[in-house]
C-alpha cells in the first residue's frame, strides 16, 4: 500500500513538471534567477529548470550541459534514497557528517565562481 503512495506522489510530481513545462514553453513563463538578472553572472543553480526539461525528454547529455553541478547532485541524491528504501532507513544520509556537507557547500561555491570566468565557460549553461 506504501509503494501505491509513492508511486501516485512520483506520478504527480512528473505530471505537474510537464504542466510547468508546456506553461513555459507556450506562454513564456518561466522562473527567472534574481541573481542572473542583478548581476548578470551565473549562480550555482542557474539551468536548473532547463536541465529538468531535458530530463523530461530523456536527453541527458543536454541536461548535464545546463547544469553539470545539480546534475551529479540529483544522481547522488537518487542512489542515496534508492539506498534509504532498500535498507530500511540506515543509509549513508544518516552518517553524514558536517565535514561532508562543508565540502558539499565548497564544492558549489567554487563550482559557482568557476562557471563565470573564461577558462571554465563550459560549466555555463546552454541555451
Amino acid at each position: 500500500m506504501k509503494y501505491i503512495k509513492n508511486i501516485s506522489i512520483s506520478i504527480l510530481v512528473i505530471l505537474l513538471l510537464y504542466i510547468y513545462k508546456f506553461i513555459n514553453i507556450k506562454y513564456g513563463f518561466g522562473i527567472k534567477c534574481i541573481f542572473n538578472e542583478i548581476t548578470g553572472l551565473y549562480c550555482p543553480g542557474c539551468g536548473i529548470t532547463r536541465l529538468i526539461f531535458y530530463i523530461l525528454e530523456f536527453d541527458f547529455y543536454k541536461a548535464f550541459r545546463s547544469n553539470c553541478l545539480v546534475f551529479i547532485y540529483l544522481i547522488i541524491s537518487c542512489l542515496l534514497f534508492i539506498d534509504y528504501k532498500i535498507n530500511n532507513k540506515k543509509c549513508l544520509y544518516y552518517k553524514m557528517n558536517n565535514n561532508i556537507w562543508i565540502f558539499i557547500l565548497i564544492v558549489t561555491i567554487v563550482f559557482g565562481v568557476l562557471r563565470n570566468t573564461q577558462m571554465f565557460s563550459y560549466f555555463a549553461p546552454i541555451n
